[in-house]
């Protein structure tokens, strides 16, 4: 017989003991795994006339109460189910509710217009006055990381222009990694690293646009910020008109260098200008695709999904996923050689404009023309470089690099 409980009598206690068959000896169970008798507990029973469970029915059902939802449990797998149906049941009306509720009430074009005007550098009044601040500040050697000089140049900057997105969230500069932007030296483009905003979204626009997907804009942001840095170097070289006065040959005695310099600057503009043409084409063709198709989503899913998908191209397009890691380096290294050309050209003029009438010195000359000499070589190394990876990127290219037919066009200087 199975072990039963005897039944309390009205307004007493049970007598019969946990385990004990009805009438007969109490029967101890023994574990069969361990051979262990569980702990004896006495249970008692309150009065029927309460209406109430016994204590350990109750003490059963409070524990299950407070511990987490365990699927194993049949209770937690009943809820579970029902929970599945119901969203399911619901996720075909809500979703499509949900959609015009964040596309109209919301504003999510308008979050879009942000993302585009500053992450993608579009409103370019405000970006070229913004991103102008920060690299004077790095010739200057200044703490151009500090986050009230960042506050302060972006307020000044966005003062003009208001939106529905400015008044309801907040839009701040930031450095993501300004310990290493202490640490590297301004003659790299890799001193920007890290340069952002940071993005307040409220629900439920944070669906749509995630805080993973906001991480990525910010890649885009510093890279397109890189490259306008180094045609604000470049654009920086100026010779003075001491040091050029005359058409003459015969009486311009650092005719040969500053000749030199001008021709290689004006080569070294002609290919940031070209990145930033491609980049800046390519970025709005994508855009302008997203808002199209965005206007055509009829729920949540599909936006998310559509805004996954045309990040992914934006970040395949600026060469800042894995499988165009080696034009990303070829990039770096031609741009990091701008910079280099601008770093010598001021020591260049800096000795040069004590004497301006007179030549420099012969040891000075021969170091300076190999300097300028050495710059040329590596710049053309560079270019070499990134014309051969894009150039096998286009011959090989099945929809995955599409767009390198062009840059390939753009950067080939002998077309």
């Amino acid at each position: 017989d199975a072990p039963g409980r005897a039944p309390p009598g009205r307004g007493s206690r049970g007598s019969a003991e946990a385990g004990a068959p009805m009438g007969g000896p109490a029967v101890t169970r023994v574990d069969t795994m361990t051979g262990a008798e569980p702990p004896t507990e006495s249970v008692e029973a309150v009065s029927t006339a309460t209406g109430t469970a016994p204590v350990a029915v109750q003490q059963e059902a409070l524990a299950l109460h407070l511990q987490p939802l365990d699927l194993r449990h049949p209770l937690g797998l009943a809820f579970a189910g029902f929970l599945r149906d119901a969203v399911l049941r619901y996720h075909n009306v809500l979703n499509p509710r949900l959609m015009r509720v964040i596309t109209q009430d919301y504003h999510l074009r308008e979050y879009f217009h942000a993302l585009q005007s500053y992450w993608l550098m579009k409103k370019g009044d405000v970006m070229h006055r913004y991103t102008g601040i920060i690299f004077e500040k790095v010739a200057e050697r200044a703490e151009w990381w500090h986050p009230t000089l960042l506050a302060e140049a972006w307020q000044g900057c966005v003062l003009e222009s208001s939106s529905v997105v400015d008044e309801q969230v907040s839009i701040q500069p930031v450095v993501l990694d300004a310990a290493r932007a202490v640490r590297l030296k301004t003659s790299t483009i890799h001193c920007l690293s890290g340069v952002g905003f940071r993005f307040q979204l409220p629900f439920p626009i944070n669906i749509i646009i995630t805080a993973d997907s906001l991480g990525k804009y910010n890649s885009v942001f510093a890279f397109l910020v890189q490259i306008h840095y180094t045609k604000h170097s470049l654009e920086r070289i100026a010779i003075p008109n001491t040091l050029y006065p005359a058409a003459s040959k015969a009486d311009c005695p650092h005719h040969t260098v500053v000749q030199f310099v001008l021709l290689l600057r004006s080569r070294m503009l002609y290919a940031t200008n070209n990145l930033i043409y491609y980049f800046f084409t390519r970025l709005d063709s994508i855009w302008q695709d997203l808002m199209e198709e965005l206007d055509a989503c009829p729920d949540v899913d599909g936006a998310r999904a559509l805004h996954t998908a045309k990040l992914n191209q934006i970040m395949m397009c600026c060469i800042l996923t894995p499988q165009s890691k080696s034009v990303k380096m070829a990039v770096d290294q031609l741009l990091d050689t701008c910079l280099e050309l601008q770093k010598t050209c001021q020591g260049f003029i800096t000795k040069a404009i004590s004497t301006p009438s007179q030549a420099l010195p012969p040891e000075d000359f021969d170091y300076t023309k190999k300097q300028f000499t050495r710059i040329q070589i590596n710049f053309d190394n560079a270019h070499f470089l990134l014309l051969s990876v894009v150039g096998k990127l286009r011959q090989s290219e099945k929809g995955t690099f599409q767009g390198f037919e062009d840059l390939w066009t753009r950067l080939n200087f002998n077309r």
